[in-house]
């Protein structure tokens, strides 16, 4: 008995020994592995050498050969790299390997300095990290020219950074030049709007902005932005010159040493991007949207309503027309029972439109409809359809209680229309008036009264009261509705210096929406009853008195209206007063643009 328990317990040191070695052998197999990685590589490329060399003289080749120390690819390059002065024909350019090869399929003008600008576009293989700001030269005469003059280019209506747009400089100063002949030097934005016109002489220079929707790097087609500037530029360098003291311990100075560095003037100029005007009015289409509603769909329509003439029917009183607001989309009520029924309806619009010279001229279109009977909901004969309305719960201020009906309305019978208020636990009769609202919406009524803020009230409308246009009454209807109180809003005002009375001021939500405008006056802006918020402030100088913001045109050298942005973020709360001073000139156009808007915009876009 003993002995069976002496080898028994001799088995189990010998499986706990064999463990412990396989355990021991396991992690001297795990240290034993091969690498796993390393660390990441974050080295952009190394310059290695080039054909021809940089900044080379007389080159009489068709294409430029740059080695790096690695294997590297071209991100974007078609959109990044540019070649200036421009050439006629698009150049190709391609990673081989180690090597970036650019090639040019026009011959290369004759005493001409060359910049091949790669900005960003070169990348490493592994982890694409890029040769940032490259930029290659040489020179197809005895002379390479060495100068170069930067700035940036903004949107004009909102100062954000304009981005991969045409930078162009020419040596020639008439206004015609910029419509007729190709940049004679040019760049391309970045991200910031920043630009370098680089390899220039040291003559005036005209500089101007083009998003070139043709590439032939001249402004000759209506949509393409541009940006100009009435005054000339010569490049020129200055020599800077700054010490640095290296000591030999913490007190005693063992050199002083002198650091030359050359700085590029200009290198502020600022351009602001804009695209003129372009008048463009027509007919789109026209949609039967279900048995007794037609929708008319315009592009930029601000003209008058247009006519429309029936061709295949005779009736006087046939529909109700309803435009929207900016008369862009036009809702017809086909209200004869006759006209419904048909199966093909026919109407002919007469409308303003443009022609190519954007000049309005009379047209005449014929519409024809087909009333898919199929597809369309029987209507059940026994079941009754009553009109309906609606209206907002809460009431500004500063607007008038609205209700809207679901249908064009034909007969209201005010009598059978109360309108209380609410007074502790009693409701007291309102007078008031039941006013049409025609030139918003034919549907639409007002109610005119004199009512008080933070008051409620409730609006009765008996059945059978309201009548619509195909005949159907109104539901035993109540509504309740509340006028808001002042001290639910906020007040701004601004004390604005730096600028004439000629402007107003855009009160802006985080999507740059206008909420509000205000005109100045005296050099104040007032905005009252604002709701509490985050909001931004653009001012406008409205030069010409229209109260919008104006583009510019070129060929009247009419640039933009100018705009200022409050640089700081405003946050209003309700029953709160504030004042702000405003100097719109305090601060560069550069650096007015609230960094709250870009942050937002920025944040959408992933």
């Amino acid at each position: 008995m003993h002995l069976m328990k002496l080898v028994n317990l001799l088995r189990a040191l010998y499986v706990c020994a064999s463990v412990c070695i396989l355990a021991l052998l396991g992690a001297c197999a795990n240290m034993a592995q091969g690498p796993t990685g390393g660390l990441r590589d974050s080295l952009p490329p190394v310059y290695k050498t080039s054909n021809p060399l940089p900044n080379s003289l007389n080159f009489k080749g068709d294409k430029v050969e740059i080695e790096f120390d690695e294997y590297v690819q071209l991100k974007d390059g078609f959109e990044k790299i540019v070649v200036s002065p421009p050439t006629k024909s698009p150049f190709v350019a391609k990673a081989v390997g180690k090597k970036v090869v650019v090639e040019f399929r026009d011959t290369l003008m004759a005493n001409t300095t060359y910049t091949v600008d790669f900005s960003n576009s070169i990348v490493d293989n592994n982890e694409s990290n890029p040769f940032n700001e490259y930029f290659f030269s040489f020179s197809t005469g005895d002379v390479l020219d060495s100068l170069s003059m930067s700035g940036y280019l903004l949107n004009a209506k909102d100062l954000s950074p304009a981005a991969g747009v045409f930078v162009g400089a020419y040596k020639q100063h008439d206004d015609s030049v910029f419509v007729t002949k190709a940049f004679d030097r040019i760049a391309k934005t970045d991200e910031n709007g920043r630009f370098t016109l680089r390899n220039l002489e040291p003559v005036p220079y005209r500089v101007f902005a083009l998003n070139d929707v043709n590439s032939n790097y001249y402004f000759d087609q209506p949509g393409e932005s541009v940006a100009f500037l009435d005054s000339v530029f010569t490049p020129k360098m200055i020599e800077k010159v700054r010490f640095d003291t290296i000591y030999k311990d913490s007190v005693t100075i063992d050199t002083i040493k002198s650091v030359r560095s050359v700085k590029y003037l200009p290198d502020s100029i600022i351009l602001q991007l804009f695209e003129e005007e372009i008048v463009r009015q027509s007919f789109k289409k026209a949609v039967l949207t279900s048995e007794t509603t037609v929708e008319l769909y315009f592009e930029n329509y601000e003209k008058q309503v247009p006519e429309i003439n029936p061709v295949n029917f005779v009736s006087d009183n046939w529909a109700v027309v309803e435009p929207s607001f900016t008369t862009d989309t036009i809702k017809i009520w086909l209200r004869d029972s006759n006209v419904v029924k048909l199966d093909t309806l026919r109407f002919e619009l007469v409308y303003q439109k443009t022609d190519s010279a954007s000049n309005f001229v009379e047209a005449r279109d014929t519409v024809q409809l087909i009333q898919n009977r199929k597809k369309a909901k029987r209507r059940d004969d026994k079941k009754q359809t009553f009109l309906t309305c609606s209206s907002s719960k809460s009431v500004e201020v500063y607007n008038l209680p609205r209700i809207e009906w679901s249908a064009p309305v034909d007969f209201v019978q005010d009598s059978v229309v109360k309108v209380e208020v609410q007074k502790d636990t009693l409701w007291e009769k309102v007078d008031f008036r039941l006013v049409a609202d025609s030139a918003v919406n034919a549907r639409s009524y007002l109610l005119e009264a004199e009512w008080e803020v933070g008051a409620s009230y409730r609006l009765h409308i008996d059945s059978a009261s309201v009548t619509d246009i195909y005949g159907n009454c109104n539901d035993k209807t109540e509504l309740r509705f509340r006028i808001k109180n002042k001290e639910e809003y906020s007040t701004l005002k601004f004390k604005v210096q730096g600028v004439a009375d000629s402007a107003f001021v855009e009160l802006l939500n985080a999507k740059e929406q206008v909420k509000r405008v205000e005109k100045l006056r005296n050099g104040e802006v007032f905005f009252i009853n604002v709701h509490p918020g985050e909001y931004y402030a653009r001012l406008v100088v409205d030069s010409d008195n229209d109260g919008l913001w104006t583009t510019g045109k070129y060929i009247e050298n009419r640039k933009p209206e100018q705009v200022y942005y409050f640089s700081k973020t405003l946050k209003l709360r309700a029953n709160w007063d504030v004042e702000e001073d405003w100097d719109v000139k305090e601060k560069n156009v550069l650096n007015q643009r609230p960094s709250g808007l870009d942050a937002k915009k920025k944040k959408g876009k992933r």
